[in-house]
């Protein structure tokens, strides 16, 4: 009997949900608060069995400060905007207390953030700012353009929400060609429906379109994906523009995202992809009659959401992004 009960208990799913816990030298927490409320408003971490909660530490607990890097020609540079914590006495309290992972909110004014394994952000900044910086941390990379001497440090590693591809100068014989040729550069490419084609034009260019900076996907806090003006497929970003050489890279989204504007919603495409690195790390779902279907007229459930996927315009657009 008893190796009957320590079989069950091994095979048993875990009873605790995953447990995120917001670290903060702000006695008042008021920042703390309004990041773990966006959270638990947002979608798809609205739809997870995640264990939220905020501890007081000091300040020299998280040990911040400008993040720093040596250039190509030896001189340093100092980006203000990414606030990075020197933060193992962090790391280790929260190992100690089962902490799946831990978030940092600094007190200080100046607006600012990082990822990495323990993302932070400064009181300075909305709470959108440690959603993005999270995202950072789960592998997404920046959407917005960066300058020359960012570039030269950022741009040589791509992410699930972002790759780089250099299309054939000579263009494509079919929509299929291209798809067979670069897929398996494409991490979204399985939610990239078989109708939506990542070429354009005459003759065939690659890319689906050019991201419209100027469109930011919206908020959301439903508990449904988010509806899409155009369907997921193969956008032309510029993130890596001012690199030297030059790198094209690829987005899932034609709506700009939270990567690249704080006011953004995630997009259907970066939506599916945090769920799917979420479950990927053990975060469960919550049950299903925890989010009960909307209800009609009469008590009829109404249909669900779905992410459209309607027709795309093929002509590029120029995009004016402002940040």
């Amino acid at each position: 009997m008893k190796k009957l009960l320590s079989l069950l208990l091994i095979m048993s799913p875990s009873v605790y949900a995953y447990k995120m816990t917001i670290y903060t030298d702000q006695p008042e927490q008021t920042k703390a608060r309004e990041v773990l409320s966006t959270f638990k408003n947002t979608y798809p971490f609205n739809q997870f069995e995640i264990d939220f909660e905020i501890k007081t530490v000091s300040a020299g607990d998280l040990n911040c400060e400008p993040y720093r890097f040596k250039k190509p020609d030896g001189t340093e540079e100092v980006i203000n905007r990414n606030l990075t914590c020197h933060s193992s006495n962090i790391a280790r309290e929260a190992a100690k207390n089962g902490i799946d992972q831990a978030l940092i909110v600094k007190n200080v004014e100046a607006y600012g953030g990082s990822g990495g394994s323990i993302p932070v952000m400064s009181i300075g900044s909305p709470p959108e700012m440690m959603l993005h910086e999270y995202l950072h941390t789960l592998g997404l990379c920046d959407e917005y353009e960066y300058k020359a001497s960012e570039a030269g440090e950022y741009c040589d590693m791509s992410g699930p929400n972002m790759t780089f591809i250099e299309p054939d100068p000579e263009g494509y014989p079919s929509d299929a060609k291209a798809r067979n040729k670069h897929s398996d550069k494409i991490p979204w490419y399985s939610f990239i429906k078989p109708q939506t084609l990542i070429t354009r034009g005459t003759p065939l260019t690659l890319g689906t379109d050019l991201v419209n900076n100027s469109v930011h996907a919206t908020p959301n806090s439903t508990n449904a994906p988010s509806v899409m003006g155009a369907a997921i497929g193969l956008y032309e970003g510029k993130t890596c523009k001012n690199a030297n050489p030059p790198k094209k890279t690829w987005q899932p989204g034609r709506e700009a995202s939270i990567m690249e504007f704080l006011d953004a919603g995630l997009g259907a495409g970066n939506e599916q992809l945090v769920a799917k690195i979420l479950e990927s790390r053990g975060v469960r779902r919550k049950l299903a009659e925890e989010n009960p279907p909307e209800r009609g007229i009469f008590g009829i459930p109404r249909r669900p959401k779905e992410i459209l996927d309607v027709p795309v315009n093929n002509s590029s657009e120029s995009s004016n992004s402002s940040r």
